[in-house]
């Protein structure tokens, strides 16, 4: 549950970024932004700024040879959990919209963080009404100890759809696409317009199919399952 112990660091350090204090919490704040850009998956940006990780996992893609590249890894894995990374995205980007003066000239960078994350979910909602909600089988990369630049293990791709349902999993991901669609709204309306649409799909595909989507993906069972999925539509 790393991703769910930083993002309490990043809230927290943005409460408190401007106090007067021993601590240097800024430090903190872009430390912890550092790790989101470490987990990138994908072809990276000539501006990444974590040296010494390179491009990876060129070749994700769907049933259907879509493209599944980029989006974050998960902690110290290389799979890309759907679940997990909806949540981490909707918690921060909340965290940039509800205290924004708390990340001062660190905002832009924390925005660009959690943009690669909201990309991904844009390529994986593939169609109206199928979301890939996982890339890489959780039980093969535990078994790997190696750099994600380095690996050659098979990684297959499940989705969601009405015939395979995850309501959390699409409303939790619809949460996070409407949250960025406030957090880019000034900066970038036909971004922001987008992430609304995809965020509109997602939850109708949630509202109207409903489901566990541990109960669909199966592979994420015994690594993120879901008891519920209520709180995710709400």
């Amino acid at each position: 549950m790393l991703f769910r112990s930083l993002n309490c660091i990043i809230i927290t350090v943005a409460l408190l970024s401007s106090c007067s204090a021993q601590y240097n919490y800024r430090e903190a704040l872009q430390k912890s932004i550092l790790f989101y850009a470490a987990e990138r998956s994908g072809q990276l940006p000539g501006d990444n700024p974590i040296p010494w990780r390179g491009n990876s996992a060129l070749g994700d893609q769907g049933n259907n040879g879509q493209d599944l590249t980029g989006g974050w890894y998960d902690a110290g894995d290389h799979v890309k959990f759907g679940f997990p990374m909806a949540w981490s995205a909707t918690t921060l980007i909340w965290g940039l919209i509800d205290f924004a003066n708390g990340y001062g000239q660190d905002r832009a960078a924390a925005m660009q963080s959690v943009r690669w994350a909201l990309d991904y979910f844009i390529k994986a909602h593939v169609s109206d009404n199928e979301f890939y909600g996982q890339v890489g089988d959780g039980h093969a990369d535990h078994a790997y100890w190696g750099r994600p630049e380095e690996m050659t293990m098979d990684r297959p791709a499940w989705s969601i759809s009405p015939s395979a349902p995850g309501s959390d999993l699409a409303g939790e991901t619809a949460a996070a696409l409407a949250a960025g669609s406030i957090l880019f709204r000034e900066s970038d309306s036909g971004y922001a317009d987008n992430l609304l649409n995809h965020a509109r799909k997602l939850y109708e595909l949630a509202f109207n199919n409903r489901g566990k989507y541990s109960d669909s993906i199966a592979n994420a069972r015994d690594f993120y399952g879901s008891n519920a999925f209520e709180d995710e539509l709400c």
